[in-house]
């Protein structure tokens, strides 16, 4: 069996509701799952360096302006940023919906381990990107259409300048959607400074009714 890499397995726990401590039987069956995963599961990643002007209501990336005002902090100490998308193909969305007709119980631990893994497979891209910048330059956090105020129509922006369906397989619907479901679109900053690279409680989604919060605690992200 193919060991789950800690990363994976501590996100797909958290998103589960799950913790470390959990017990051996759904700790063997979220390594199933991941081998499973693997099999299908086809990462691609593709980015783009562009230049970075502020303007008065957000910024210009690749002559189009994303109207933000959380872009516009983001990117406050970059004249750079990277522009990025990974997917893990639609052979994982096909995947998990035969998974969704068969067991329903497979089906979540397989859309918590692909989650993870999409998680996984940005970190990766990080930290080559890291490795492209020059010394004094720091990369912001991560931040995607859906965060905070940008808006998720930017995904299709951001599809568009990465020429993502030709590349990596990668649509946005007209519903603002990416196609396949297991993929990212964001934006990386290169800092003068050295930034603080944790999500923020306030820019996320389920801020209103997240479990976490309630119970007093972080997630983690």
């Amino acid at each position: 069996m193919i060991k789950i890499p800690p990363s994976v397995l501590k996100e797909a726990l958290r998103l589960l509701g799950a913790n470390a401590e959990a017990d051996n039987r759904l700790l063997d069956d979220l390594e199933r799952a991941y081998e499973q995963l693997l099999k299908v599961s086809k990462p691609r990643t593709v980015y783009k360096k562009a230049a970075v002007r502020q303007t008065e209501n957000g910024v210009l990336l690749d002559s189009r302006e994303f109207v933000s005002k959380d872009l516009k902090k983001l990117l406050s100490n970059s004249s750079h940023a990277f522009i990025i998308a990974a997917t893990l193909g639609a052979e994982t969305d096909g995947l998990l919906r035969r998974k969704m007709i068969e067991n329903m119980a497979d089906a979540a631990l397989l859309d918590a381990c692909a989650n993870a893994e999409t998680e996984r497979v940005c970190d990766t891209l990080e930290q080559q990107l890291s490795a492209e910048i020059g010394e004094g330059e720091y990369l912001t956090r991560r931040f995607s259409p859906g965060y905070g105020d940008v808006d998720l129509k930017y995904s299709s922006a951001l599809v568009n300048i990465l020429n993502t369906q030709n590349v990596i397989g990668l649509a946005c619907t007209a519903s603002k959607m990416l196609v396949p479901s297991k993929s990212v679109t964001a934006f990386i900053g290169i800092s003068a400074i050295k930034e603080d690279r944790h999500r923020r409680c306030d820019e996320c989604a389920a801020n209103t009714d997240c479990v976490w919060k309630k119970r007093g605690e972080r997630c983690g992200v």
